[in-house]
């Protein structure tokens, strides 16, 4: 190609452009395409155990001979939507699905965008949004931008460049706060959640809340997180934003109502990183419990542990959470009120002889029962702390609880959930959360405890939070 040609190419957008680069590559790489015809080109390219040179002559083939056809369509689409296919194929199915048909690929990309996976395709396609002006894709980049991408600031982020050049002469988060606020029948509730979860991420909550009250009572999903911010709550994911539609539901008012009346008599100090998972167990307390200080909480809970029967501090076994700190000093000074006053909740009701009996009859369950581990729920029972087991959703194996649905909703007005590590009795290798109970906390947003075997006699115990926080809170004795 001369000179001439390539910049008449360039001129004609970076659709035209990747394919001419592509039949380049093809001709350099095999002297020619033409020379070895393909029986089926169309089948050739799709064929996971063709070599990269073959697909890449089997798709210009196709695309010379057949660039109509349905079924050289029908291949195309499964490149890019089927699993196993590397980028530079699916990058030059979306360029040609472009050239077939703009309108249809674009309606197609809004209900099968999930679909992707692999970054350059995805990096791609927001490319040609922005040169061809794809305002739709929006509420996309919105969602892509709210899962977190480890190594990659927020403010670096391909998907904040889409929103900007997709939405001229506004801010990132006036974009993301509007797809947030609106309901009608092109933006779904999950445009709308991940809007949420990313506003949580960007923007400074004083700021947030202030923003929030402003807007137009639209639907229960801003009405209710309004009724959270006014308390200063507010829902960080999917999951909390859940757990607040649930206990802000008319039937369940009451419990909304007296939480509202408990955290009104907090002092200022005290509501500081409040959470939802806070209120069931502020719902416990007596005036006298809710008038401690964090000085006497710290102490109590440093005398409780320290008086323990046993006190095992040693490192959690896999992933990340090898060697993660589990004393309860290293923890103390960044824990909330709230944090603190569960935790003391939680060593008390750990000294109930009838919760302990219980906890051992089904850590003796779990012991016998090789197809799943065991868990459920902490809470209070005609004013007692009591436990209550769950059989999981469905049976994976011996190391995993999959919690019901049921489970989860009792736990929108309980203190914990909780579950065993009894593969043995002789267990202390296991003791404390793994990474997945800690990735689970993250995303669940309760309080949790993992109770281990150390042997047919004693259970280590161990509490977990969101934000990666474990603490050994000893042991207990059957």
């Amino acid at each position: 190609m001369d000179e001439a040609a390539w910049h008449e190419a360039a001129n004609m957008g970076p659709v035209v452009m990747q394919r001419i680069t592509f039949i380049a590559a093809c001709v350099g790489l095999l002297g020619g395409c033409v020379a070895g015809e393909l029986g089926d080109p169309i089948a050739v390219m799709t064929d996971h155990q063709a070599g990269y040179n073959k697909r890449r002559a089997a798709a210009i083939q196709a695309e010379s001979q057949f660039p109509q056809d349905p079924k050289r369509i029908a291949a195309l689409e499964k490149i890019l939507w089927m699993p196993r296919y590397p980028a530079w194929q699916r990058c030059y199915a979306v360029d040609q699905l472009v050239v077939h048909d703009e309108q249809a690929f674009r309606r197609s990309l809004l209900h099968r965008f999930n679909l992707l996976r692999d970054v350059k395709t995805i990096n791609h396609i927001f490319n040609l949004a922005i040169d061809r002006k794809w305002r739709e894709l929006t509420p996309i980049a919105v969602q892509n931008y709210a899962q977190y991408v480890h190594g990659v600031a927020d403010k670096d982020r391909t998907e904040r460049r889409v929103i900007t050049q997709l939405n001229p002469g506004r801010t990132v988060e006036d974009v993301i706060f509007d797809i947030f606020c609106i309901q009608d029948s092109v933006t779904s509730t999950k445009d709308r959640i991940a809007a949420w979860e990313l506003l949580f991420r960007l923007v400074a909550h004083e700021s947030l809340i202030g923003r929030l009250m402003n807007a137009p009572d639209t639907d229960p999903l801003v009405t209710d997180l309004k009724a959270a911010a006014s308390l200063h709550l507010l829902p960080s994911n999917r999951e909390e934003l859940l757990w607040l539609l649930y206990i802000r539901d008319p039937q369940r008012q009451s419990f909304w109502r007296s939480s509202v009346d408990i955290v009104r008599r907090l002092q200022p100090e005290q509501r500081q990183g409040l959470a939802l998972r806070h209120l069931p167990v502020l719902a416990t307390l007596s005036t006298d419990q809710l008038a401690l200080g964090r000085k006497i909480l710290v102490e109590q809970i440093d005398a409780t542990i320290h008086n323990g029967s046993s006190f095992m501090a040693g490192p959690t076994y896999d992933g990340q959470m090898e060697r993660w700190p589990q004393r309860f000093s290293h923890w103390r000074q960044s824990m909330c009120w709230a944090d603190l006053i569960a935790i003391d909740w939680l060593l008390s009701a750990m000294h109930d002889r009838r919760v302990v009996a219980e906890i051992f009859r089904q850590a003796d369950a779990d012991h016998q029962d090789i197809g799943t581990e065991y868990g459920g729920v902490v809470s209070v029972v005609d004013g007692r702390p009591a436990v209550k087991g769950y059989e999981p959703m469905y049976r994976q194996h011996d190391r995993k609880f999959i919690p019901p649905q049921e489970m989860i909703e009792h736990l929108y007005q309980a203190v914990a959930h909780y579950h065993f590590h009894a593969q043995k009795h002789k267990n202390s290798r296991y003791a404390g959360p793994g990474d997945g109970d800690i990735k689970l906390a993250n995303r669940l947003q309760f309080n949790f405890l993992v109770f281990t075997f150390i042997d047919r006699d004693r259970l280590n115990v161990d509490y977990y939070q969101p934000g990666r926080v474990v603490i050994d809170l000893g042991t207990v004795r059957r």
